[in-house]
């Protein structure tokens, strides 16, 4: 089965239950590295060319705060995501523009050699 096919029946059966204003969550699981975010990015993709309201969310976050921790806990799961992310790309900035200063150093040196 291919990944439009699979697509278009998820597409089919949503539009054969979902009425305009009713609300439809869709669950995609599986093992790692099956395709699951492929999939749904390409049912996200379909349904926003039929003019459909899509929201994505973390069933993990929900779960996690559905009459639990609460507050605390969405805060440092955003502050770990937060970090999980701007921490890398500050570095991998940081890195990058070391290695463009050492770079053009390197290069004017040996143009002045050169001279």
């Amino acid at each position: 089965m291919t990944l439009e096919h699979t697509t278009n029946r998820i597409f089919d059966a949503l539009s054969a239950h979902v009425q305009s204003d009713k609300r439809c969550l869709v669950a995609i699981a599986g093992p790692p590295a099956v395709g699951k975010s492929t999939l749904a990015e390409c049912l996200c993709d379909k349904l926003n060319q039929a003019k459909k309201k899509v929201g994505v969310l973390e069933v993990i976050l929900l779960t996690l705060l559905r009459d639990s921790a609460g507050d605390s806990v969405l805060a440092s799961v955003l502050i770990f995501r937060l970090l999980y992310f701007v921490l890398p790309l500050f570095f991998g900035m940081l890195v990058l523009v070391g290695h463009e200063i050492y770079g053009g150093a390197v290069e004017a040196r040996l143009a002045r050699e050169e001279e």
